[in-house]
């Protein structure tokens, strides 16, 4: 399998048998999945949440599968109604996709739905509950560990974090590869049964003592569940302070004309990199002067001086991998490329 390569070339990824089955049935046991259970099956079958999660968990557990070509948000409530689905492993970009529409779900059995492979933005996860009544569980994956990392106990979620670790060990790393205690953020690693010792092609630098180097950063709190803070590769370096790109576009994303937003770091003389947000209104428009100077209030009541944007960009759309995760390295890119040809 190859990662999804949103900050960097996709790597290879070899999983045996024995970790795809160990990381599927950590699945069945954290979703507490039986011949009960119905799933729908939304995301594409090369992606190892597809593969593994809705899938191959699925049928060991002797649940029902149920295929669709494509997401379609028009039909996804009536669908989940009428088939009987009990659950659905979804994306962001999905939840966002339903919040934008008026369709709500009519009577389900959905015990629950969960979301993973990329960030779930905090005021996302408020409206969303606020909207459906209906469980959003938040996890923690990747092709690496043959799937599922963390997820919150169906019974105990805290929102804003990713929940318990399943199945493997966890540490949160220092720059020095020393272990940090709780709520301090670091470098997760991981080790277990369904975690590559080894990429394909080398890659020494993703390795620390038979650990692997995940390249995102988190804490994890006294009761033991996973935050996760974004990824080392995406923090903006203003002027020698960290920006983290998350934490502002959950502050700005509160905007009600912003359909989507992506916060970057763009080359800056003075300070190494600026702020950069782009992002995508609802209503496309000529003028932006009013919603500019919305962004600009909202930064200013609520985001510290670094964290503030100082550059902000309309746009019609973000570039997304076949999941809809956001490729920052790439918007990063176009964006400079823009700077140096204005």
């Amino acid at each position: 399998m190859h990662t999804s390569g949103t900050t960097g070339k996709p790597k290879r990824v070899g999983l045996t048998h024995r970790q795809l089955l160990t990381g599927a049935f950590n699945v069945i046991d954290s979703e507490e999945l039986t011949d009960q259970d119905r799933t729908l099956i939304l995301m594409p079958m090369f992606h190892i949440n597809a593969m593994v999660i809705s899938n191959l968990a699925t049928r060991l557990s002797h649940g029902q599968i149920l295929f669709r070509p494509k997401f379609s948000a028009h039909l996804f409530w009536k669908e989940v109604s009428s088939e009987m689905v009990t659950w659905v492993s979804l994306t962001p970009a999905i939840v966002t996709i339903l919040l934008q529409r008026q369709e709500q779900p009519t009577d389900n059995g959905l015990r629950f739905l969960r979301t993973a492979s990329a960030p779930l933005l905090p005021s996302i996860h408020k409206e969303f509950s606020r909207r459906f009544a209906v469980p959003l569980i938040e996890s923690y994956g990747m092709s690496e560990a043959a799937s599922q990392i963390a997820q919150n106990p169906l019974n105990a979620p805290l929102q804003n974090t990713v929940g318990k670790v399943t199945g493997v060990q966890i540490k949160i790393l220092d720059t020095n590869y020393h272990e940090l205690g709780p709520n301090k953020v670091g470098e997760i690693a991981l080790k277990g049964e369904n975690v590559i010792t080894h990429y394909l092609d080398p890659q020494p630098e993703s390795f620390h003592d038979g650990w692997l180097l995940t390249g995102d950063l988190g804490s994890i709190n006294d009761q033991g569940y996973l935050h996760i803070t974004g990824r080392i590769k995406e923090m903006i370096i203003k002027g020698g302070e960290n920006v983290n790109p998350l934490a502002v576009e959950d502050c700005l994303n509160n905007l009600k004309f912003i359909r989507e937003i992506a916060v970057i770091g763009t080359p800056d003389l003075i300070y190494g990199e600026t702020v950069t947000a782009v992002i995508v209104p609802k209503k496309l428009s000529h003028d932006h002067k009013n919603q500019l100077e919305l962004l600009n209030e909202l930064a200013n009541e609520q985001l510290l001086p670094v964290e503030r944007p100082t550059k902000y960009i309309f746009s019609t759309q973000l570039p997304k991998n076949a999941t809809g995760k956001i490729q920052r390295t790439l918007l990063a890119q176009e964006v400079t490329q823009q700077f140096k040809e204005a």
